[in-house]
């Protein structure tokens, strides 16, 4: 899926998380945590002027 959203020229993004369930709850928060500021990141630098 990644790589089909890349020759789309889309923005996967860098880091995927797969959730095993038998993680450490810490562990997945901190996965978690990452991938949302790294989304974040990438609105807040491409938001549409206002």
């Amino acid at each position: 899926m990644r790589s089909v959203v890349h020759a789309l020229r889309g923005w996967p993004t860098p880091l995927g998380v797969a959730i095993n369930t038998s993680a450490k709850g810490t562990d997945i928060s901190d996965r978690l945590s990452e991938l949302t500021g790294q989304v974040l990141a990438f609105a807040t630098h491409h938001r549409a002027p206002i």
